[in-house]
């Protein structure tokens, strides 16, 4: 069993919250309305964010590369899911911003090599006191959110 630990920003207001928080495949989401995910890249984390969100919930996925973003949605529609569960978007969120409506997210994954880049951004579209997700791999990137 695989546990990742992430950096979880908790935004109120103006006030970022930051603690570490080690996930499990087991940890239910609790989060079921609508997430974002930042980073599709092969689509893994989406995937097991659907199978936990569905039938109810829906996923946005955001990339800057267009063959993985067009890829993840011939994945998505071969393993039953359609449009009313999860967006994938050709977009950069470090630049662009989100294109979904301000205060809507229940909680944005970002898993980039600079997610502080993507922070204000995300923090328009949370809904008030829910959580940014940094899902990074190397310690050493961590040292910049500590």
């Amino acid at each position: 069993m695989t546990e990742v630990l992430v950096l979880l920003h908790k935004i109120s207001g103006n006030a970022v919250t930051q603690y570490q928080q080690t996930l499990s495949p087991d940890l239910p989401l609790i989060c079921t309305n609508l997430l974002m995910i930042v980073g599709t890249g092969s689509a893994s984390l989406s995937h097991a964010i659907l199978r936990t969100i569905a039938p109810t919930g829906h996923l946005h996925t955001f990339d800057f590369h267009e063959q993985r973003v067009n890829r993840a949605r011939d994945e998505f529609l071969a393993h039953g899911f359609d449009e009313s569960l999860v967006t994938a978007s050709l977009r950069d969120v470090c630049t662009d911003g989100f294109d979904v409506e301000s205060t809507t997210a229940d909680a944005v994954f970002l898993d980039l090599p600079s997610p502080w880049l993507a922070i204000p951004f995300a923090a328009q579209c949370l809904k008030p006191g829910n959580v940014v997700i940094c899902l990074k791999m190397l310690l050493q990137l961590l040292s910049i959110f500590i």
